[in-house]
């Protein structure tokens, strides 16, 4: 059984943060490990706009990988319910927005990749092929991370001189 390479470069669609949740964006993310650092690329509005950041590995505090749920669908579908019900059945507008609301809600789950630093987060959506090479880009980050960890660790432990004994 032969081992895989590790993955020095990923991409899928961006995500942004808005106050608790992550969202997907329009665009496309690319995250690619170059030497010590995360190059972070995206493309947005049909091209027009690239953003190039770089984060040094070192930096990264953490690395999420999850399958999530749009939770604010449901404040859409929860109001629709309750006036669909209090027409009786009159309002039919508000049933078909409470249906479609909830078949998205049960049938939509966004997958991320989110790698936390304290001053960038990149977010990359997936789609559910994508995970096993999401996985393993994740490994590669986090193997690189822990090699610049240790590293700066030696690099900053001082050497001990030798004490010079007066006898």
């Amino acid at each position: 059984m032969s081992k895989l390479q590790p993955l020095r470069e990923l991409s899928g669609q961006p995500g942004d943060r808005i106050g608790t949740a992550i969202v997907p964006g329009r665009g496309k993310i690319t995250l690619q490990l170059v030497g010590d650092c995360l190059q972070v690329e995206q493309k947005l509005a049909f091209g027009l706009e690239t953003k190039t950041s770089y984060l040094p590995i070192q930096h990264i505090n953490g690395i999420e990988i999850a399958d999530s749920r749009f939770w604010w669908l449901l404040w859409i579908c929860a109001p629709n319910f309750l006036l669909f019900a209090g027409s009786e059945g009159e309002n039919f507008f508000f049933g078909i927005v409470f249906i479609a609301t909830l078949i998205a809600f049960l049938v939509v789950q966004p997958r991320y990749l989110a790698i936390y630093s304290s001053r960038l987060a990149p977010i990359l959506f997936f789609a559910a092929p994508g995970r096993a090479n999401v996985e393993r880009f994740s490994q590669t980050l986090l193997a690189i991370a822990r090699q610049a960890q240790a590293s700066h660790r030696s690099a900053a432990t001082p050497t001990a001189r030798p004490r010079d004994h007066h006898g």
